[in-house]
């Protein structure tokens, strides 16, 4: 339920329920002040799939686990990215998560080339993605990552603007993405992440304390709804340590749960933040998953994101039937979506500028000599700037910075400067100029 705020001049949610099969009632409480105007309230009752792109500021999309579609329904992978693409400006999409497992088996080139081909929809529609890799994404034996570096390596990312730095060739790394004022910083370790990830991922977030971090893994929240021995050591190691981390992503279970963490960082007795941990994985669904993935819809006005499920292939919402399983599918994160105030300050500034006024001119000057002029007409207690250009007959040119002095007592009629031209590969003449 929603509220209009005449003096903020906009809408703000009042109460909310996650509905179920039977009737309920919404009640919520507001100031008079500040929502009654001409002795009215007006009240806005709103399903959480947003009804148009205004409901919302920008999106972010999340797929995970498409190893059946690049190994069967390749197809639906292609509808996935596609419907991405054609919907960048519609929805507003900023940027797209995957968490792993892009193929089924590691060692057939076809499934390698199927997720190369509909990942590139992406990046030819100038749609940031970030990829990671999973279990199946390397030998299942030896953790071996080389079909995976060998498309999905740094290679493929180092000319991307947003693509921040990589760990071992992208077997970690992080993007950076900025929207509507606020500063993301989306990090992503592979399967098998080690004490060294966990440094590294360290590093990274306390370089960046003032972006909003979101981390994603292959595997971090089990079918269960709860952590891993993986995902619990990344919790106490990363994300406990970290106040800017505000979301954990991850697949790997056929499964969709979301846990809520309220961490105390300042342990003054009171939570400083919320933390929300979800799983997405629909492949143990026909076909695959038949193409469901996540639209994280940031309301920036409101702090919040709403997410639900969409299938571009079943052109369906919610894998999982809301009326059955209310808030596995579709919920609302509540967090600080407000842009962080930002100054920049500096200790000095500094112009230089290079005029073409000419104080004096020495010619046929070689290499080891003094050269000097004297700069007439100038006034006791002002001060003066210059510089020095050398050349020689065979376009070369080289210019010193710019000094400075403030000119003395009446009987100094000039500044004085040292010039030493060292010749190299053409031992002739050199002209300089002070200017």
């Amino acid at each position: 339920m929603y509220a209009w705020n005449h003096l903020e001049h906009k809408w703000k949610v009042v109460t909310k329920k996650i509905a179920g099969k039977k009737d309920f009632t919404l009640r919520g409480t507001v100031n008079v002040s500040e929502y009654m105007m001409d002795h009215k309230i007006n009240v806005l009752i709103q399903d959480e799939i947003p009804a148009t792109a205004n409901d919302y500021d920008y999106t972010f999309v999340w797929m995970s686990d498409t190893q059946y579609y690049s190994m069967t329904y390749p197809y639906i992978f292609d509808t996935q990215t596609q419907w991405i693409a054609n919907n960048k400006n519609v929805l507003k999409i900023k940027y797209v998560f995957h968490t792993g497992d892009l193929v089924e088996e590691s060692f057939k080139e076809d499934q390698w080339n199927h997720a190369d081909k509909y990942m590139k929809t992406l990046e030819n529609a100038n749609v940031p993605y970030g990829v990671l890799a999973g279990n199946h994404d390397v030998d299942h034996k030896t953790s071996d990552y080389t079909q995976f570096y060998k498309y999905f390596g740094e290679s493929r990312f180092t000319d991307k603007s947003y693509y921040g730095e990589t760990y071992k060739n992208n077997r970690g790394h992080y993007d950076l993405i900025s929207a509507h004022g606020n500063d993301y910083i989306m990090v992503y370790m592979g399967w098998g992440v080690d004490a060294e990830g966990i440094a590294w991922m360290n590093h990274v977030l306390v370089e960046h304390p003032d972006r909003k971090a979101i981390l994603s893994f292959h595997e971090y929240l089990m079918a269960s709804g709860t952590r891993h021995p993986n995902g619990e050591k990344i919790y106490k190691e990363v994300v406990l340590k970290n106040p800017n981390v505000m979301a954990v992503l991850s697949g790997h279970y056929h499964e969709s749960q979301t846990i809520v963490d309220e961490i105390d960082d300042n342990r003054d007795g009171k939570p400083d933040r919320k933390v929300y941990q979800m799983l997405a994985d629909y492949q143990a669904g026909p076909e695959g998953g038949q193409g469901y993935m996540r639209l994280l819809h940031i309301d920036q006005d409101n702090n919040r994101i709403i997410v639900n499920t969409y299938s571009p292939y079943m052109k369906d919402y919610n894998f999982y039937n809301t009326d059955v399983y209310p808030g596995k599918d579709e919920f609302v994160m509540d967090l600080d979506m407000q842009p962080s105030e930002k100054r920049v300050s500096t200790d000095s500034f500094e112009v230089n500028v290079y005029t073409d006024t000419e104080i004096g001119k020495k010619e046929n000057v070689n290499s080891g000599m003094f050269a000097e002029v004297q700069w007439n007409g100038l006034t006791e207690n002002n001060s003066y700037a210059w510089y020095s250009v050398v050349t020689d007959d065979f376009t070369g040119k080289t210019v010193s910075k710019i000094w400075t002095f403030t000119k003395g007592k009446a009987d100094e009629q000039y500044h004085e400067t040292v010039i030493d031209i060292t010749m190299r590969k053409h031992p002739r003449t050199r002209t300089g100029e002070t200017q």
